[in-house]
Protein backbone atom coordinates (compact mmCIF):
# COMPACT_ATOMS: atom_id res chain seq x y z
CA UNK A 1 0.00 0.00 0.00
CA UNK A 2 1.44 3.44 -1.16
CA UNK A 3 1.28 5.85 1.58
CA UNK A 4 1.81 9.82 0.26
CA UNK A 5 4.52 10.60 2.95
CA UNK A 6 6.77 7.39 1.20
CA UNK A 7 5.79 8.60 -2.03
CA UNK A 8 6.70 12.23 -0.82
CA UNK A 9 10.29 10.24 0.70
CA UNK A 10 10.80 8.95 -2.62
CA UNK A 11 10.59 12.39 -4.17
CA UNK A 12 13.14 13.48 -2.23
CA UNK A 13 15.45 10.79 -2.46
CA UNK A 14 15.19 11.07 -6.07
CA UNK A 15 15.32 14.84 -6.00
CA UNK A 16 18.76 14.73 -4.28
CA UNK A 17 20.20 12.30 -6.59
CA UNK A 18 19.73 14.16 -10.07
CA UNK A 19 23.15 15.16 -11.13
CA UNK A 20 23.59 18.45 -13.15
CA UNK A 21 21.03 18.67 -16.03
CA UNK A 22 22.62 19.37 -19.84
CA UNK A 23 21.34 22.61 -21.18
CA UNK A 24 22.87 21.40 -25.02
CA UNK A 25 19.99 21.40 -27.49
CA UNK A 26 19.33 17.59 -28.56
CA UNK A 27 18.02 15.80 -31.49
CA UNK A 28 15.24 13.54 -30.43
CA UNK A 29 14.09 12.23 -34.11
CA UNK A 30 16.38 10.05 -36.03
CA UNK A 31 16.30 10.08 -39.63
CA UNK A 32 13.48 13.29 -39.69
CA UNK A 33 10.82 10.88 -38.32
CA UNK A 34 7.80 12.11 -37.99
CA UNK A 35 5.84 11.58 -34.38
CA UNK A 36 2.27 9.81 -34.56
CA UNK A 37 -1.12 10.32 -32.89
CA UNK A 38 -1.69 6.27 -32.35
CA UNK A 39 0.11 5.22 -29.60
CA UNK A 40 0.60 1.92 -28.62
CA UNK A 41 1.79 1.90 -24.91
CA UNK A 42 0.32 4.40 -22.14
CA UNK A 43 2.67 6.33 -20.63
CA UNK A 44 1.99 8.52 -17.41
CA UNK A 45 3.52 11.08 -15.12
CA UNK A 46 2.92 12.30 -11.92
CA UNK A 47 3.92 15.72 -9.71
CA UNK A 48 4.37 15.40 -5.74
CA UNK A 49 5.01 18.13 -3.85
CA UNK A 50 9.51 17.88 -2.30
CA UNK A 51 9.93 19.69 1.34
CA UNK A 52 10.84 23.00 -0.07
CA UNK A 53 7.99 23.60 -1.87
CA UNK A 54 8.63 22.81 -5.03
CA UNK A 55 7.23 19.79 -7.28
CA UNK A 56 8.87 16.83 -8.48
CA UNK A 57 7.18 15.02 -11.87
CA UNK A 58 7.88 11.56 -11.84
CA UNK A 59 7.04 8.64 -14.78
CA UNK A 60 6.36 4.99 -14.97
CA UNK A 61 8.34 4.41 -18.49
CA UNK A 62 11.64 5.10 -16.84
CA UNK A 63 11.99 8.70 -17.31
CA UNK A 64 14.19 10.27 -15.46
CA UNK A 65 12.37 12.74 -12.26
CA UNK A 66 12.90 15.81 -12.92
CA UNK A 67 11.88 19.26 -10.94
CA UNK A 68 8.38 20.34 -12.81
CA UNK A 69 6.85 23.78 -12.33
CA UNK A 70 3.85 22.95 -9.92
CA UNK A 71 0.20 22.52 -11.29
CA UNK A 72 1.37 21.76 -14.66
CA UNK A 73 1.44 18.31 -16.58
CA UNK A 74 4.61 16.88 -18.41
CA UNK A 75 3.60 15.58 -21.65
CA UNK A 76 4.59 12.95 -23.82
CA UNK A 77 5.02 12.55 -27.62
CA UNK A 78 5.46 8.75 -29.22
CA UNK A 79 7.50 8.25 -32.07
CA UNK A 80 6.46 6.03 -34.98
CA UNK A 81 9.97 3.51 -33.99
CA UNK A 82 8.98 3.31 -30.43
CA UNK A 83 10.92 5.71 -29.14
CA UNK A 84 9.26 8.06 -26.28
CA UNK A 85 9.52 11.87 -25.61
CA UNK A 86 8.74 13.75 -22.70
CA UNK A 87 8.36 17.75 -22.85
CA UNK A 88 7.33 20.21 -19.63
CA UNK A 89 7.88 23.10 -17.84
CA UNK A 90 10.88 22.96 -15.01
CA UNK A 91 10.65 24.90 -12.04
CA UNK A 92 12.94 27.45 -13.40
CA UNK A 93 9.90 28.34 -16.19
CA UNK A 94 12.01 27.00 -19.28
CA UNK A 95 10.87 24.26 -21.24
CA UNK A 96 12.97 21.38 -20.85
CA UNK A 97 12.90 17.60 -22.81
CA UNK A 98 14.26 14.23 -22.16
CA UNK A 99 14.04 11.22 -24.71
CA UNK A 100 14.87 7.90 -25.24
CA UNK A 101 17.69 6.90 -27.17
CA UNK A 102 15.89 3.85 -29.04
CA UNK A 103 12.81 2.21 -28.41
CA UNK A 104 12.40 0.45 -24.52
CA UNK A 105 15.81 1.79 -24.19
CA UNK A 106 18.01 4.50 -21.94
CA UNK A 107 17.23 7.83 -21.68
CA UNK A 108 18.91 11.46 -22.27
CA UNK A 109 19.35 13.79 -19.70
CA UNK A 110 17.17 16.78 -19.13
CA UNK A 111 18.11 19.27 -21.25
CA UNK A 112 16.65 22.57 -22.33
CA UNK A 113 14.46 22.85 -25.27
CA UNK A 114 15.61 26.45 -26.07
CA UNK A 115 14.67 29.88 -24.52
CA UNK A 116 10.38 30.45 -24.98
CA UNK A 117 10.33 34.11 -23.03
CA UNK A 118 9.74 33.34 -19.79
CA UNK A 119 6.98 30.39 -19.80
CA UNK A 120 4.00 31.18 -17.87
CA UNK A 121 2.24 28.27 -17.45
CA UNK A 122 2.10 24.65 -18.02
CA UNK A 123 2.87 22.74 -22.00
CA UNK A 124 0.67 22.00 -24.55
CA UNK A 125 1.52 19.15 -27.57
CA UNK A 126 -0.58 18.32 -29.90
CA UNK A 127 0.32 17.11 -33.80
CA UNK A 128 0.06 19.64 -36.88
CA UNK A 129 -1.69 18.13 -39.74
CA UNK A 130 1.88 15.99 -41.19
CA UNK A 131 1.96 14.16 -38.12
CA UNK A 132 4.76 16.88 -36.47
CA UNK A 133 4.51 17.19 -32.92
CA UNK A 134 4.34 20.65 -32.02
CA UNK A 135 5.07 22.73 -28.61
CA UNK A 136 3.12 25.51 -27.45
CA UNK A 137 3.30 27.55 -24.08
CA UNK A 138 2.33 30.82 -22.91
CA UNK A 139 4.90 33.34 -22.64
CA UNK A 140 5.17 36.49 -20.17
CA UNK A 141 5.15 38.27 -22.81
CA UNK A 142 1.79 37.26 -23.30
CA UNK A 143 2.03 35.46 -26.45
CA UNK A 144 1.91 31.70 -27.38
CA UNK A 145 5.64 30.16 -28.43
CA UNK A 146 5.62 26.84 -30.37
CA UNK A 147 8.28 24.75 -31.04
CA UNK A 148 8.43 21.85 -33.74
CA UNK A 149 10.38 18.96 -35.12
CA UNK A 150 12.18 20.22 -38.25
CA UNK A 151 13.10 17.98 -41.50
CA UNK A 152 16.59 17.44 -40.09
CA UNK A 153 15.51 15.85 -36.96
CA UNK A 154 16.25 18.47 -34.74
CA UNK A 155 13.67 21.01 -32.67
CA UNK A 156 13.41 24.36 -34.14
CA UNK A 157 13.88 27.60 -32.51
CA UNK A 158 10.93 28.96 -30.38
CA UNK A 159 8.63 30.83 -32.74
CA UNK A 160 5.23 32.94 -31.99
CA UNK A 161 2.00 31.10 -32.81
Amino acid sequence: MNKPGILATMALALAATLGPVATAQATPAQSGAAATTTATTTATSSTVATANGGCLALFDDGAPAAPILCDTEARDIDWPDGRREWVMVGSDRQVWHTYQFSANGSWSTWSVLGSASGVRGGVWRWYSTLSTPVVKVYGSDSNYWCNTIGGNGTWTDWYTC
